[in-house]
């Protein structure tokens, strides 16, 4: 706590933001976390600047032009920037090589490219650059995914502008593509006293800092760095139905609610002591994180929030269900082909498919059973309770060993409720022999040679199968 309250003091002086990252990424590591040992590199981040420089830059903003206090607040920034070790920042600019009348909509360049220590070459670039011509956001940010390299890195972008896309496209694509392609994090926004349209039409692209005054667009840089610098630690507590968080060995994944796009994936651990593991997360996107109990659960619009150990809680009580055959035991095969649909959910649907002779985990709940034995056996309302093993006995099934002489039509029926004829089994006329493993009771044969071309010719006989023996007929 005395961290934090040292951290919001050096944010609120006047050199607070080389003050800020000299503490946050030299000293401070996320509450929670390992300290690092001397030999771990810290994680390497790039900055990407991409500036207005369209014609209303010019326009007055106090006492300066937006333009000047722009470049100036940049220059300075960029500065303090490069004495930081893991960073490397560079600038791309639009709106500067046409003048306004031509309205070229391909008026963007990758000025600085990424290096560390960028800070007197950005401030050289801004200091050649003059204002002239209209906003190409959209392609900006397009071609803003071809300035990173490709090593392994936290890469960002910032947009610093005054105004609205100029050229009849679409920013939000363009970030959405960035993002859903892992290039970058979702862009940050520093806008230049933006008027309403241009903010709302902001809103899908990132996170927006609307700036009033050049000493809150100073804030709202300084603001924005941090964010794209910012990290955090993360411990997922996978509650029992008792409310401790003991569960684990589950496979988590995390999404970025804006795009979709999976971003992490985790086996859930548990330390000596029964505590979650933490794990270093980027606080810049809402998360939905998904965790793959069966079925899975869900947290959506998850915020995390920088410098800090943050701690989340998802229930996630499992229970066991598991089937064990009855009375005599039966070859493997017959085993392997016995398998279960495990139905649940809002809306009944398919969520398991599970073996016979096997243990599976589940959410604590109640779930609808379809065994595939022949014929099938349908449980509705089975509840597994957790930390608690639910057993679903089945009888051994017996054998119909089928021998013909002759192709023949046939198969094997039920008869339900006394009259309800049920078909469970179509016999392959081309098989001489044909081994069926039915559940004890009994059914009713029925069968013709193929040869035969009377409907009396039909044989319909009763038969019984009796749990783990062989009932051998030939046609």
């Amino acid at each position: 706590m005395e961290t934090i309250n040292l951290l919001k003091k050096i944010f609120s002086s006047t050199k607070r933001l080389w003050a800020l990252f000299l503490l946050t990424f030299v000293f401070l590591e996320p509450l929670g976390a390992q300290t690092p040992t001397p030999n771990q590199k810290k994680e390497l981040i790039r900055i990407l600047f991409v500036l207005d420089a369209s014609g209303s830059m010019f326009g007055r903003w106090g006492k300066e032009t937006k333009w000047e206090t722009a470049q100036k607040i940049l220059a300075n920034l960029s500065d303090s920037l490069s004495k930081l070790p893991n960073v490397e920042t560079a600038l791309r600019v639009y709106g500067h090589q046409y003048l306004l009348t031509e309205k070229n909509c391909n008026d963007t360049k990758l000025e600085v490219p990424f290096a560390k220590n960028n800070g007197a070459a950005i401030r050289k670039k801004l200091s050649d650059l003059t204002p002239r011509g209209i906003t190409p956001i959209t392609l900006s940010l397009e071609q803003a995914a071809y300035d990173f390299p490709s090593t392994p890195a936290r890469n960002a972008i910032i947009l610093i502008t005054d105004g609205a896309e100029s050229c009849f496209r679409n920013p939000c694509e363009a970030s959405y593509q960035l993002q859903l392609r892992g290039i970058s994090l979702k862009p940050l926004l520093v806008g230049i006293d933006l008027p309403e349209e241009a903010r709302e039409s902001y809103e899908c692209i990132g996170k927006l800092f609307n700036s009033k005054t050049e000493t809150q667009f100073k804030d709202h840089l300084e603001r924005a760095i941090y964010r794209a610098m910012a990290s955090a630690t993360l411990q997922v507590e996978l509650l029992d139905n008792n409310g401790r968080p003991t569960q684990t060995d589950l496979n988590m994944s995390f999404y970025d609610t804006q795009t979709g796009y999976c971003l992490k994936n985790y086996y859930h651990t548990l330390d000596k002591k029964g505590n979650p593991d933490s794990i270093d997360i980027d606080p810049t996107p809402l998360y939905n994180i998904v965790v793959h109990t069966i079925p899975p659960v869900r947290l959506d619009s998850v915020e995390i929030i920088p410098y800090q150990n943050n701690v989340i809680q998802i229930s996630s009580p499992q229970g066991f269900l598991e089937f064990q055959l009855t009375g005599v035991d039966v070859p493997s095969n017959v085993k392997e082909k016995i398998k279960c649909i495990v139905k649940g959910g809002e809306y009944d649907q398919i969520i398991n498919v599970q073996q016979l002779s096997t243990t599976e985990k589940y959410l604590a709940g109640k779930y609808d059973l379809e065994i595939l034995t022949l014929p099938r056996i349908l449980i509705r309302n089975t509840e597994i309770f957790h930390g608690k093993t639910t057993t679903i006995p089945i009888p051994t099934p017996g054998t119909l060993s089928v021998s013909k002489s002759d192709p023949t039509w046939g198969g094997l029926f039920i008869f339900e409720n006394g009259w309800k004829v049920k078909k469970l089994y179509e016999l392959k006329d081309d098989l001489k022999l044909e081994n069926i493993a039915l559940q004890p009771g009994k059914y009713r044969l029925i069968y013709r040679a193929k040869k035969a071309k009377s409907m009396h010719m039909t044989i319909d006989k009763e038969i019984e199968i009796i749990s783990g023996q062989t009932l051998s007929i030939k046609l």
